[in-house]
C-alpha cells in the first residue's frame, strides 16, 4: 500500500452488514412490486460489468432489456425503479441497519490525513442511502453510482472515471469492497489496491479481514507516512 493517496470504498456489505438486506427490502414493496424487483435483480445479473459511456446510454440499455422480460414500457420501468424501488431501499436502511463501526471516526480520520475518499455503488442514490445510515456524507471527497458513471460493476472504465474525478491514479488508490466478483475483481483489473471485508457472504477461499482490522491498518497506515 505504498503512495496510497485515496481510499474507495464500496457502500453495500462493505459499510454496513447487509446480511437479510433482499428480504427486508421485500417487506417494504406490494406483491406486484416484489415481482418487479426480482426481474430487475435478474437484469442486473445478466447486464454485469458492462460499460455503455454514459447514463442515458445506461438507462436505455437497461429498461430496454427489463421490459423485455416484464412486458412493460421502459419509461414506466425506470419511473417505478426511482420513486419506488429506490425509495424502499432507502426506506429499509433507516428501518433496519446501521453503518458499521467507527466508520465516521474513519472517514473523518482519512480526510484530516488529506486522502481523498470516494464512496461507489451499484445503484443510484448512493448520497441518500448513506444518509439513511447516518454517514456523515460531508467527509467523503466523492460519491459515485455506477449507473451515473454509465455501466455497473466491474467494469474497470468506472474505476477510471472515478480516479480521475479525483484527480489520483489507479496505482494510488485503495479498494475496499466485500464482493471479489464485482469489487476485486474491478480494482485488481484497474492496477488498485484491494481489500476485502469479511460478510456472510465470504467464500472459504477468499482472502479478506474483518472491519475491525481494516480500520486499524488504515490508520496505522497513514500514521506511519505522516
Amino acid at each position: 500500500m505504498k503512495n496510497i493517496k485515496a481510499v474507495i470504498f464500496d457502500f453495500d456489505g462493505t459499510l454496513y452488514d447487509h446480511k437479510g438486506a433482499v428480504r427486508k427490502l421485500l417487506k417494504e414493496l406490494k406483491f406486484s412490486h416484489k415481482l418487479l424487483a426480482g426481474a430487475e435483480r435478474r437484469v442486473r445479473s445478466r447486464l454485469k460489468g458492462i460499460y455503455t459511456g454514459d447514463r442515458q446510454s445506461f438507462d436505455e440499455r437497461f429498461f430496454y432489456e427489463f421490459s423485455r422480460i416484464v412486458k412493460k414500457s421502459p419509461q414506466e420501468l425506470q419511473t417505478w425503479y426511482d420513486s419506488v424501488y429506490l425509495e424502499a431501499m432507502i426506506t429499509s436502511l433507516k428501518k433496519n441497519f446501521k453503518a458499521r463501526a467507527n466508520v465516521n471516526r474513519l472517514l473523518t480520520f482519512l480526510k484530516e490525513q488529506e486522502i481523498k475518499t470516494a464512496v461507489y455503488s451499484d445503484y443510484s442514490k448512493t448520497k441518500e442511502r448513506m444518509e439513511a445510515l447516518n454517514i456523515n456524507t460531508a467527509t467523503v471527497t466523492g460519491i459515485f453510482n455506477a449507473e451515473d458513471l454509465g455501466g455497473l460493476k466491474p467494469a474497470v472504465q468506472l474505476l477510471y472515471k472515478i480516479t480521475e474525478e479525483l484527480k489520483v491514479k489507479p496505482e494510488e488508490t485503495l479498494f475496499i469492497g466485500d464482493r471479489s466478483d464485482t469489487d476485486g475483481k474491478g480494482a485488481l483489473a484497474a492496477g488498485m489496491n484491494y481489500i476485502q471485508v469479511l460478510t456472510h457472504k465470504t467464500k472459504k477461499n477468499e482472502e479478506t479481514l474483518n472491519w475491525g482490522e481494516i480500520c486499524q491498518i488504515i490508520q496505522a497506515h497513514f500514521l506511519k507516512n505522516e
